[in-house]
């Protein structure tokens, strides 16, 4: 017979199993619930995205039609030779044989027309045979003759043809050393129509289901306008949606229905193992403490114990003592990873982490805080350069791994645990002072001192004026002049930024490293060459140099950006 308060607990448990049971049924309504509005948000995302991509697609082949164009225009309008033959006395020979007879079956064009200098017609040929521009546009093609006119660059644009549509591009024709729009200058304009067989084979190249041409559309297709210059809507670009949404929904949802079938499952598993549950948890607590707690390549307390030990230690110290914290950072960790491996790393780490816990007596505690970078924690002060030294010289030897000799440095900045700072404060100070050491040449040790933190604010000034001097333009640039020793005079200039603040000027070697340190290069190197070319555009004449930074160098994007 149970004693009564084993009666009790064995149906307090059952009452509790019971009460687990009923929520667990209830969550897998939940779980149900929210697994199908899921799936169709699945699926509406899904091919709400795949739509988007597939319209962006189909923008981008309507302007490379219209790139294309430019293209060919650019190769036949501005040419010596096309611009002889049309200011001679007899052009239309010359127009039938470059332009005209090509055209019955040349790729980039179908029609070609060109224009005198009053806007006339001088020739006209659509696919081979002569033919009359106004009865085939539904609308004049002066406009974009006029503009094409008085510009270097091409015209282009979609124009009704034949009750289709056409892409058309039009150019002055014009030498190829000219830098101004010629006067009375001839216009050449190509034309290519867009057919349902064109339309297609491009759709089933570039992976667009049933690509056509339409006078308007309608659900669910989607679609692109094709418009004239004026906005006129003149043919939609159409095409089926992919889908994909329903595909993911059709796979995905056998998941769901067997994932709900095991979860039935796990409920009754959980009623049967609920009790053992109960005191293998009592037996995880203090190894997942320890898990939570310590690092697990090395052994020794993580960033979180570092934090909790360092609190622990100060609080059970007598008020007039104190810890010191060492950070230690390898120097040439890096190097070791890309030349030997992540394993020999990983063993590096491991070695050391041996090495600095026991380098001296007066450390009680050892944390690695993510890493090469190390924490120590000492509550004897009578004896800190020896602490450090001990530390320095723990790593200073060669570790012996796989046959390997690897070598590393360390670099040690330490700070007092003062009783009115917070942990942070000190791991703060202690970080500066290391900062300090690796900047001093690494390998020593540093202890915190109140002028890092003026230094630091100082540079932390520095750094916002020079951040606001970019953005409001306050950066100077001057050209110096580059000399050529034969011919004794001017060929080109310098770009050099120039930096002068209220507390005087200050030097490139400061405000550039500056720059590069908080990551401010890019934007101080492309303010530097937007202004250098603003300035010497007036010297067209003369090579201009721009010092570049081999941070700007490694940015995938900075030729775009020249």
């Amino acid at each position: 017979m149970l004693a009564p308060g084993a009666d009790k607990s064995g149906k307090d448990t059952t009452r509790s199993v019971v009460v687990a049971a009923v929520l667990f049924l209830a969550a897998l309504l939940v779980l149900a619930a929210l697994a199908t509005r899921i799936v169709t948000i699945m699926e509406s995302s899904a091919t709400e995205i795949d739509d988007r991509r597939a319209t962006r697609g189909v923008q981008m082949l309507v302007q490379g039609m219209l790139g294309r164009m430019r293209d060919t225009l650019k190769e036949n309008a501005v040419w010596n030779e096309a611009y002889n033959a049309l200011e001679g006395e007899a052009p239309e020979g010359f127009i039938a044989d470059t332009w005209g007879n090509p055209s019955v079956d040349y790729p980039l064009y179908d029609g070609v027309i060109v224009y005198d200098s009053t806007g006339g017609v001088t020739a006209a040929y659509f696919k081979g045979l002569p033919f009359d521009p106004a009865s085939r546009f539904d609308l004049s093609l002066q406009p974009m003759v006029r503009r094409a006119a008085n510009s270097l660059y091409p015209t282009t644009g979609f124009l009704r043809f034949d009750g289709g549509v056409a892409v058309v591009g039009l150019q002055a024709i014009r030498p190829e050393n000219a830098e101004h729009p010629v006067r009375n200058a001839h216009v050449l304009a190509f034309m290519s129509q867009l057919t349902d067989e064109q339309i297609a084979s491009l759709g089933k190249h570039e992976g667009f289901r049933n690509l056509r041409l339409t006078d308007g559309w309608k659900e669910p297709d989607l679609h692109v306008p094709l418009a004239d210059s004026a906005g006129r809507i003149l043919k939609y670009l159409s095409w089926d949606s992919d889908d994909p949404g329903a595909e993911i929904a059709s796979e995905v949802r056998p998941y769901l229905i067997a994932s709900g079938f095991a979860l039935v499952i796990f409920i009754g598993g959980v009623i049967v193992a609920a009790g053992y549950e109960q005191r293998r948890l009592r037996r995880t607590v203090a190894h997942s403490w320890h898990l939570a707690t310590h690092d697990a390549l090395s052994g020794l307390l993580n960033r979180s114990g570092f934090f909790r030990t360092l609190d622990d230690v100060r609080a059970r110290l007598a008020p007039d003592r104190d810890v010191v914290v060492f950070l230690l950072d390898l120097d040439g960790f890096k190097a070791v990873n890309d030349t030997w491996g992540h394993a020999v790393g990983d063993e590096l780490i491991r070695r050391v982490a041996q090495a600095v816990s026991g380098c001296h007596r007066d450390i009680r505690h050892a944390a690695r805080l993510g890493g090469d970078e190390f924490a120590l924690i000492a509550e004897n002060t009578a004896d800190i350069s020896g602490i450090a030294a001990a530390t320095l010289e723990s790593i200073s030897a060669s570790f012996l791994i796989d046959g390997r000799a690897v070598e590393v440095g360390v670099s040690i900045g330490y700070a007092f645990g003062e009783p009115n700072l917070m942990a942070s404060e000190i791991v703060r100070q202690a970080d500066l002072a290391l900062y300090r050491a690796k900047e001093s040449g690494k390998g020593r040790a540093i202890a915190y001192e109140s002028v890092l933190d003026a230094e630091r604010r100082q540079e932390a000034q520095l750094e916002a004026e020079l951040r606001h001097a970019i953005t409001a333009g306050k950066l100077d640039t001057v050209f110096q002049p580059q000399f050529s020793s034969d011919r004794s005079e001017i060929i080109g200039v310098e770009a050099l930024a120039r930096w002068v603040r209220p507390g005087g000027t200050v030097s490139p070697e400061v405000f550039v490293a500056l720059a590069e340190k908080c990551g401010l290069i890019e934007t101080l190197g492309t303010h530097l060459l937007s202004d250098a070319m603003k300035q010497a555009a007036r010297w067209p004449e003369l090579m201009l140099s721009v010092n570049v930074s081999p941070l700007q160098l490694s940015n995938p994007g900075f030729a775009g950006q020249v």
